[in-house]
């Protein structure tokens, strides 16, 4: 098949929504042709197609070459675009009129449910674009439900299908015993609905009766208001400032659990980064959570931070019990591989 994946390569992604698209061209290149449909300096892959120069500033003119590419000197006729963005590109929109069939991935439904700043999110603008696809794929039998909660006459009348995620990481194998660990470790944004807040507080709870109880936080530096929170348990806190991948391997390898106290998720790509290291996942009982996790991990309520410390202090306290979890996230892994979800994908693109 001929696939324009419509939007920017991303050859070191560090988000889920950048790195499911190049995982999935990175599987399918193997027996398709992939495009992509723009491409930012030294952002290039021989694996597959981009338009003969970067991207660039002003992006309306940047996206016109393109299209003029794209019309001209590449006469290409592709049976299958799927967005990267909440949007489609002037190439993107010239080869849906063409006739080459519009697949969307909905990764969640987070601005529907929470809004979103500065005009992110228009609702009518999105149910525009969502309109316009005809076939749906979703990340998760939650966010499914989401969808179709906020467009049900979209959910009803067009093909969709429930494709997961894969590990990104290659699961470890060996019986890690971690009963000796007291690290705990916090993975990404913090803000607003991913919660930290409970996160922290529940550590402060925990670590006030032990001073060897550590928290990894790997992301951004930390806020003010992040500091003043914790400023008790500073000696006990590191920072780990935007790891690079091998590094936050290395964390989950070397972290008792994760703390994933954020209030919804689509899929929640470090629960499977966390469970492919033997890294216990305390998180929410809620979303997409309960299908990642399994029985691999401790689901709680993420408005309660006693429930959050309690489920820290089991870890702690019940060495037999955290290695059972440990073990059982071998058999939870079994379904969750990129391969996987790449064949879906693509018998999916055949079906529509």
């Amino acid at each position: 098949m001929n696939i324009l994946y419509d939007g920017p390569f991303t050859p070191f992604p560090k988000g889920g929504v950048v790195r499911y698209y190049r995982e999935l061209s990175l599987n399918l290149c193997k027996s398709n042709d992939i495009y992509f449909s723009r491409y930012s300096h030294k952002d290039k892959s021989k694996d597959f197609t981009f338009p003969i120069f970067p991207h660039f500033r002003p992006h309306k003119l940047s996206f016109y070459f393109e299209y003029l590419w794209f019309k001209f000197l590449h006469k290409k006729k592709f049976d299958i675009v799927h967005p990267i963005e909440f949007q489609l590109s002037p190439s993107g929109s010239h080869f849906i009129n063409k006739g080459s069939k519009l697949v969307i991935t909905i990764h969640d439904l987070i601005h529907e449910k929470f809004g979103a700043p500065g005009g992110l999110y228009d609702q009518k603008s999105r149910s525009d674009f969502y309109s316009k696809a005809d076939g749906y794929i979703f990340v998760s039998q939650s966010t499914k439900y989401d969808f179709g909660e906020f467009y049900p006459e979209l959910l009803a009348t067009k093909p969709s299908q429930v494709i997961w995620h894969g590990s990104n990481y290659n699961t470890q194998r060996e019986s890690t015993e971690k009963s000796s660990s007291k690290q705990f470790l916090f993975v990404g944004a913090r803000k607003g609905y991913k919660n930290f807040i409970t996160a922290a507080k529940a550590f402060c709870k925990i670590a006030n009766n032990d001073s060897k109880i550590r928290l990894v936080i790997a992301g951004a530096p930390p806020y003010p208001d992040e500091l003043e929170l914790l400023k008790g348990f500073s000696n006990q806190i590191d920072w780990n400032i935007f790891p690079k991948e091998r590094e936050l391997k290395d964390l989950y390898s070397s972290s008792l659990a994760l703390l994933y106290t954020s209030n919804y998720e689509g899929f929640g790509m470090p629960l499977l980064e966390a469970i492919s290291q033997r890294c216990i996942p305390i998180a929410g009982n809620h979303s997409s959570i309960p299908e990642v996790v399994g029985d691999s991990g401790i689901l709680v309520n993420t408005k309660s931070y006693e429930e959050v410390a309690s489920a820290m202090k089991k870890c702690l306290m019940e060495p037999a019990f955290a290695q059972s979890l440990s073990v059982r996230s071998l058999n939870q892994l079994k379904v969750f591989n990129w391969n996987d979800t790449a064949t879906k994908t693509l018998e999916f693109y055949k079906s529509i």
